[in-house]
């Protein structure tokens, strides 16, 4: 293929913002005021909660569905185990987005962190910490944040706080140094650095909003305090990320994508270790060598993909029996 010079083209962007803080610090409310005004006055909002349905306490004022991660098994009312696996966020996601909602919030993502199900038990159960917990469930982790940057809407993110501790250096009356734990105040309960993959990070303290990190700056600043956020903060958001809408995918494109995550599926945690898992199945899928990945696809090449992993999900089926 011949390389080609164009002019660069800003695409209008989805939203993507983190409210992290303790408790009854206004991060459900915040996420559902500006989750409401990014969807517009025709859009859908869903809710993703692992925490406990907290949201319907506003659905009043904030009109929205839900899935309850936490909610019990409907036949027997046990709790699901495992109930905030990164799959499962991964699984509501896609519901909201495939049934066209405009906005999602996720309340919270830290239980797919340090929840029932999730990162931290799954490197826990892990006989090597090291090399095999995080080796296999670094990728996992990955995989869900992708699936949040990557969703074709746009996504409010609640984190927890927690009480954060350094160890703090001093010296023992024999002159020798020793170390103990000072508390250095909160920090948000998931993995570090997360907040720099959203366009927008803000803790929230008594219904204020501490902008900590910014994408766009021109519009909204690091440092500003923002009392009791109101759509008008969405707006100037909506107004940062503005540009050429981006092209609607065709029906092929949707079948594809389908077919992908129907593949991805079949083993999820072998593929969560393979970056270019998808580019791998394209390939085998469509026979197409070493040739380079199509960017759209032909009634026929979603036909050949969907017998492809047909004969896959076989092939597992038959080595399960």
């Amino acid at each position: 293929n011949m390389l080609t010079i164009k002019p660069a083209q800003k695409f209008r962007q989805f939203a993507r913002v983190c409210l992290w803080g303790t408790p009854k610090s206004g991060k459900t409310h915040t996420a559902l005021v500006l989750a409401t005004a990014l969807a517009g006055e025709s859009g859908r909002v869903g809710v993703i909660s692992s925490e406990y349905g907290s949201s319907k306490l506003l659905s009043g004022e904030f009109p929205h569905d839900i899935i309850d991660l936490s909610e019990a098994d409907d036949h027997d009312g046990i709790p699901i185990k495992g109930a905030f696996a990164p799959q499962r966020y991964e699984q509501a996601l896609k519901l909201f987005v495939e049934a066209g909602y405009k906005a999602i919030v996720i309340d919270s993502l830290s239980h797919s962190w340090a929840g029932d199900g999730g990162i931290l038990e799954a490197v826990g159960k892990s006989k090597n910490t090291y090399s095999d917990g995080w080796g296999e469930n670094t990728p996992i982790y990955n995989h869900l944040v992708d699936s949040i940057l990557a969703a074709r809407c746009h996504v409010v993110v609640t984190v927890r706080a927690k009480e954060a501790y350094e160890q703090e250096e001093y010296i023992k009356r024999d002159g020798s140094r020793g170390h103990t734990p000072k508390n250095v105040g909160q920090a948000p309960v998931m993995r570090k650095g997360f907040g720099f993959e959203m366009q927008l990070t803000m803790r929230m303290d008594s219904m204020i909003a501490h902008v900590e990190a910014s994408a766009v700056e021109k519009y909204i600043h690091k440092g500003e305090e923002i009392e009791k956020p109101t759509s008008e903060l969405a707006y100037r958001l909506l107004d940062a990320l503005d540009g050429v809408e981006l092209p609607e995918p065709t029906e092929q494109q949707k079948e594809m994508k389908k077919l992908l995550q129907d593949f991805y599926s079949l083993s999820p945690a072998t593929y969560a270790r393979i970056a270019n898992w998808e580019e791998i199945a394209l390939k085998k899928g469509l026979d197409l060598a070493d040739d380079l990945i199509p960017s759209d696809y032909t009634s026929d090449d979603v036909h050949r993909m969907s017998l492809y992993v047909a004969s896959k999900r076989k092939d597992k089926t038959a080595k399960a029996s």
